[in-house]
């Protein structure tokens, strides 16, 4: 069974030590079952079985809702303005 090609691929690691780490694909053979990831967060290559990855263009967000990373911001802001008027 010919797996697809995952090259250049922005992908994240679901599972493992490398968990929630983000990164591009650099050598994924369509034979293999791993894969080599150049990490974003740090300057390294690791290799990753396919079956751990997941690409981060499949990630599903309902229409018009805001990244999470955006929210924390909004709730520091929030605190921040209560605080200072008391």
């Amino acid at each position: 069974m010919q797996l697809p090609s995952l090259k250049k691929l922005t992908v994240r690691i679901f599972e493992g030590s490398y968990k929630d780490y983000v990164g591009i694909v650099n050598d994924g053979a369509e034979s293999e079952s791993i894969c080599k990831i150049g990490l974003q967060a740090k300057c390294q290559i690791i290799t990753v079985d396919r079956n751990r990855i997941v690409s981060t263009s499949n990630v599903s967000r309902q229409s018009g809702e805001m990244p999470h990373y955006y929210r924390i911001f909004l709730y520091g802001s929030q605190a921040s303005s209560y605080a200072t008027l008391g």
